[in-house]
């Protein structure tokens, strides 16, 4: 009888789950493969990003910048987040809002003043699973005529600013998140050849040398070193430039010096000194790089980005 009550009750907690059993838990991030085509989707989601909060005041720019996220990410692996769709529906909400503000030009004829109050309306429907939408525009314009001779432009809204400013911080909120899951998900913020471009100083203790790194625009590397000694450099033969090429690929850095001036002769000699270092920050006055020592490069003062 025991035997029987403990296979009972064995077969109780299998079926209800033993006091404590881990739960299965929800899946995480997305898995987005760091390929090319991936790479190239993410620079373009960060860049459409970046124009759709840098154009809120200009409805129809707006609009089109959503527009042209959506077709970026529609039919890839990114299309599949969460936050993206998120972010989609909020800033379709903010720019739903925004196209109900009046605009007024005002321009000069002459002695008289010409002032066109623009409408521009746009109809849409908005589904929150595909982030999709489609509508059409409506525009109305007036015109009135005054005596006084003045030029310039002003915006008034019909919105209420406590509507208006909820909205708004709904979407910041929602961009924040987006930014934190590519992040997350293996797609920080890319780095563009423009912040490379320019001269740098680098310090590498085991060479007792700091190289000085000129990048150029179409991937040319001019290179100078100032050695803490060189006597020790003379005896095995001074080295104090050098040209090579230097890569970008995503946020990962390359750099080889093909070209040596060694007493003053041109002569073949590669040197490797980084191979797809990831930039681990990137700001005007330093670069980090994803090794464990000698990782910082310092921006020189003058050093030109064109």
């Amino acid at each position: 009888m025991q035997i029987s009550i403990a296979a009972f009750f064995l077969t109780i907690l299998i079926a209800v789950g033993f006091p404590g059993r881990i739960q299965a838990q929800e899946s995480g991030p997305p898995k987005i493969s760091f390929n090319t085509a991936n790479k190239e989707t993410a620079g373009k989601i960060y860049q459409l990003i970046k124009e759709i909060q840098d154009t809120e005041f200009s409805p129809e720019e707006n609009l089109a910048a959503i527009s042209r996220l959506q077709d970026a990410t529609s039919q890839t692996e990114f299309g599949g987040i969460p936050r993206l769709a998120d972010y989609i529906k909020d800033s379709l909400s903010l720019n739903s809002l925004r196209t109900k503000d009046l605009k007024v030009d005002i321009g000069k004829t002459g002695q008289k003043e010409t002032l066109d109050v623009k409408r521009t309306m746009i109809k849409g429907n908005v589904s929150y699973h595909d982030a999709s939408f489609g509508g059409d525009l409506e525009r109305s314009a007036s015109k009135k005529n005054n005596d006084n001779s003045t030029s310039g432009v002003s915006i008034s809204s019909q919105n209420e600013v406590a509507i208006l400013d909820k909205i708004r911080q709904q979407q910041a909120a929602s961009y924040g998140r987006l930014l934190i899951e590519l992040k997350r998900i293996g797609f920080p913020r890319p780095i563009t050849v423009r912040e490379i471009v320019g001269k740098w100083k680098w310090r590498c203790r085991e060479d007792a040398v700091t190289y000085e790194f000129d990048f150029k625009p179409d991937g040319v590397v001019l290179v100078k070193l100032n050695p803490d000694s060189f006597v020790r450099l003379m005896a095995r033969g001074f080295v104090n430039s050098g040209r090579g090429e230097w890569s970008l690929d995503y946020r990962s850095l390359s750099v080889k010096m093909n070209d040596v001036n060694l007493a003053g002769f041109w002569k073949q000699s590669p040197l490797l000194f980084f191979t797809d270092r990831e930039i681990v920050s990137l700001d005007d006055e330093k670069m980090l790089l994803a090794i464990s020592e000698d990782n910082e490069l310092k921006r020189i003062r003058g050093g030109s980005r064109d």
